[in-house]
Parts: structure tokens; C-alpha cells; sequence
């Protein structure tokens, strides 16, 4: 049986270990789950023809009416580093027919682009797509949707 002293003395170096082991433990946490990643994740992703209409999903395939004058992409995002340029390529018929680059100047946050003709006409019926990648990963999958 250990004696007082020597008892006290080892609950101290027993305390202090728990202790230093929990510092490093949270230290390591932090450092990891905040930490910016290689390429940002997207997530909550709505294609819509009305800006105020955010409840429609897109899942694989969305069709919408003919006189669709533009179609809005909604999204949030997470894990960027600040300055992560992505591009918003977006298609039709198979074509490419607009990409921007955009800057991303927060970590976190949501965004919203547009894809709209110059002359304010409706959209021409047929098959469309959008791509958004970072560098040359691609971000999230190829998102198809129709006007009929």
C-alpha cells in the first residue's frame, strides 16, 4: 500500500498527464476541423428561376417552363481559404455558353449567381448544365436541368 505522500505524488503526475493529454487533444482538434481544405465543400445547392423561389432542389435533373428568363444557383460553402477563385461554367446543349471566375473572400458563406441572356429574352428551350470546379477539381458534379 502506498503511503500519503507518495499517493498525493502520484495523483499529481496523473492529474498533470489527464491534463496535458486534454490541452494537446483540443489543441489538435482545433487546429484540424478548422483548418481550410484543399478544395471548398458545397453544399445546400438550389437551382431556381425566381431569386425570392429557393425551394426547389435540383437532385439530378430539374425541368422548368419555357419563358424561364434566367436561372439562379444558390449555395453555401465551407472550408475555403480566403482568395479561392472557382469557376461557374454553365451549358447548353452540350456547349459551354458562360464561365465566370469568382473570388471567394471569406472562409464560409453562401452565394448566388445568375445565368441570364444580354437582351433580358426568355431562355431557349433545350438541355443545360452547370459545372462549378476550383482549379482543376471539380467542386460538385455536373448539374443537369432542362427548360421545356
Amino acid at each position: 500500500m502506498l503511503m500519503p505522500a507518495k499517493r498525493y505524488i502520484f495523483f499529481l503526475v496523473a492529474l498533470a498527464c489527464a491534463l496535458t493529454l486534454l490541452f494537446v487533444s483540443i489543441i489538435l482538434v482545433y487546429h484540424y476541423v478548422n483548418k481550410p481544405s484543399d478544395t471548398i465543400i458545397i453544399h445546400n445547392i438550389v437551382l431556381s428561376d425566381e431569386i425570392e423561389n429557393r425551394s426547389r432542389l435540383t437532385g439530378t435533373v430539374s425541368r422548368f417552363s419555357y419563358g424561364t428568363r434566367q436561372m439562379f444557383l444558390f449555395f453555401n460553402f465551407e472550408k475555403a481559404q480566403i482568395g479561392t477563385d472557382i469557376e461557374v461554367s454553365w451549358y447548353y446543349g452540350g456547349k459551354e455558353i458562360l464561365t465566370e471566375t469568382y473570388t471567394l473572400e471569406e472562409p464560409s458563406g453562401s452565394r448566388i449567381y445568375c445565368l441570364l441572356k444580354e437582351d433580358g429574352s426568355s431562355l431557349p428551350k433545350g438541355n443545360y448544365s452547370l459545372k462549378i470546379t476550383q482549379g482543376d477539381k471539380t467542386v460538385i458534379p455536373e448539374y443537369v436541368f432542362s427548360i421545356f
